[in-house]
């Protein structure tokens, strides 16, 4: 329990070395009028406190401090300290009036503070091709934000997204999202807001070489890369002084994406009731923003709070580190994506990033892109294409319209229907052939030849499949004869796998052994970090040479 002070004084003495003295002090103080828990900082020390200890098998007290875990306490308490005490750091934070900000509002606070220079912005925006976040749980939140799927729960704009067996994999909540600063927040829940967080991933993605850093991002640079129109145009191509009006529309979306969070870890146990016999079932649960923020500046027009202008963001240790460094998991989508208008052309914008994920997600499996082929009804599912109507046979017009519109922006090369169509099972003289024929019939649509050369070329683009590498978040949608046929075609059949790996097998045969996580990973031959997340569900689609590695060991102690 948090509230243990003889734990807690254990853990500031652990760190005692790793923090200037100033900050000690306050902790101490807090310690001994019982405040423990009115400081971030402290509450987060303990939360990283123990994870060491429950990765390592051990109790708190046993643990000692090394450098790994220094610098793991370093990252993740150091930008809470800056916020709490901002007295007690040698570089604290510059505050901003809420008023527009110009480019050079905002100036590197240390090395890992990345500004995006104008060529940049204008070399992204000369490409086709851009890439992006891919993992399950990244494209399952854009979706989220995309279609509006947040419920109310409590109060609570909340979000789940669930395996195919029905498992929870991860949820994410708006915070406070009735007190933001704007109105009707849930219609902001659309496809622009997927567009802006696509872009901040881009961005980070492009311009930084490691997870710990920080990208300066503002909403002239969203405006660009949607190729929205300025009145003013700068270094061949970069346009500024937007209207009003768009720039609000980028402001209020940026405002909520800093609103989100995700839902890390719950921890379960029971709790007696003092005077009584009763027992309580008791959940924790512990979550992080998506997006974590050093410096915002907000604007005000005409007195009124409009949104945010400009932040030094990074995503939350999960995201990030899926988008940069060895184990990221990332796949190209079209920049044209970004440009299509989300009022008119939402469906194509969801129908084209549903296809790119295909293609980045299946790479892997085949070392090259294949023609997807799958059935409408499928496709129609996962664009949240539900609106039918009366007009079955506009459906069927729009939705052709919206491939051939596709294949006109080089985002599909081709597509086609599997078995030509019966027009005669199709019309007013059959009142069930639109669900019962024409749902049922399935396309092929073939990757742009452009995109087949970035895939073979690019080097170090960290793709994984999450359609066969975890079954548990295998889509359920996403079960076409076409994928399974091409993954039982490849080196790697995940069909031949006698006994499932999965994170909960890991952790039951090394418990079983009695091996802490540093003597698992040796005898496996990954790095501890690699298992540790993979045991607790944060890295649920490893890179295939670490996956073989978990497979070949957990046969070998079944």
């Amino acid at each position: 329990m948090r509230g243990n002070k003889v734990i807690y004084k254990y853990m500031i003495e652990l760190v005692r070395p790793l923090f200037d003295s100033f900050i000690i002090e306050k902790w101490e103080t807090m310690l001994e009028s019982n405040h423990m828990n009115h400081s971030p900082s402290l509450i987060m020390l303990d939360r990283v406190i123990r994870s060491i200890a429950e990765d390592e098998g051990i109790t708190v007290q046993e643990l000692g401090m090394t450098v790994h875990y220094e610098e793991r306490i370093h990252y993740f308490i150091d930008p809470i300290v800056e916020t709490e005490f901002s007295d007690a750091v040698n570089h604290p934070l510059p505050t901003y009036d809420n008023q527009l900000a110009t480019n050079d509002t905002i100036t590197a606070y240390d090395e890992n503070v990345v500004e995006v220079p104008y060529d940049k912005v204008i070399e992204m925006k000369s490409k086709n091709f851009l890439e992006s976040g891919n993992t399950f749980d990244y494209y399952h939140i854009r979706d989220a934000l995309s279609k509006g799927k947040f419920t109310i729960v409590d109060d609570i704009l909340t979000f789940e997204i669930k395996s195919n067996k029905g498992n929870k994999s991860v949820s994410a909540y708006i915070e406070d999202w009735k007190s933001l600063a704007v109105d009707n927040e849930i219609s902001l829940l659309d496809d622009y807001t997927a567009d802006v967080l696509d872009i901040i991933t881009i961005f980070y993605i492009n311009h930084t070489d490691n997870n710990h850093s920080w990208l300066t991002f503002s909403s002239d640079q969203v405006l660009n890369l949607k190729n929205i129109q300025g009145r003013k145009q700068i270094e061949d191509g970069y346009q500024t002084n937007f209207r009003i009006e768009k720039k609000k529309e980028i402001m209020r979306r940026m405002d909520l994406l800093s609103k989100i969070r995700v839902n890390t870890k719950n921890t379960y146990y029971k709790e007696v009731e003092e005077g009584s016999d009763k027992i309580h079932s008791v959940r924790l649960r512990e979550s992080e923003p998506l997006f974590l923020t050093k410096g915002i500046t907000t604007a005000e027009i005409d007195g009124e709070k409009t949104g945010i202008y400009e932040f030094v963001i990074r995503p939350n240790e999960f995201l990030a580190s899926s988008l940069v460094g060895d184990n990221k998991i990332t796949a190209y989508i079209g920049q044209k994506i970004l440009h299509y208008k989300h009022t008119t052309e939402k469906y194509h914008k969801r129908l084209a990033r549903y296809l790119d994920w295909r293609w980045g997600t299946t790479y892997n499996n085949l070392n090259k892109l294949t023609r997807i082929q799958t059935k409408i009804e499928t496709i129609l599912e996962h664009i949240h294409y539900h609106d039918y109507g009366g007009y079955p046979k506009r459906v069927r017009e729009h939705f052709e319209s919206i491939l051939n519109k596709l294949q006109k922006d080089g985002l599909v090369k081709d597509w086609d229907y599997v078995k030509e169509l019966d027009e005669s099972r199709m019309g007013r003289h059959h009142p069930n052939w639109f669900k019962e024929y024409w749902l049922q019939q399935e396309v092929w649509i073939e990757p742009p030849e452009e995109l087949i050369e970035i895939y073979n070329t690019e080097q170090g683009v960290g793709l994984l499949s999450n359609f066969v590498r975890d079954q548990q978040v295998i889509d359920v949608n996403v079960s076409e004869d076409s994928i399974q046929n091409s993954v039982v075609s490849s080196d790697w059949d995940i069909k031949k796998q006698e006994v499932q790996v999965t994170p909960e097998t890991m952790k039951a045969i090394r418990q079983k052994r009695r091996l802490s996580l540093t003597q698992a990973s040796k005898e496996i031959g990954v790095p501890r970090q690699s298992l540790s997340r993979y045991e607790k569900g944060e890295v649920r689609n490893p890179q295939k040479n670490t996956f073989k590695k978990f497979e070949s060991w957990v046969q070998k102690n079944s």
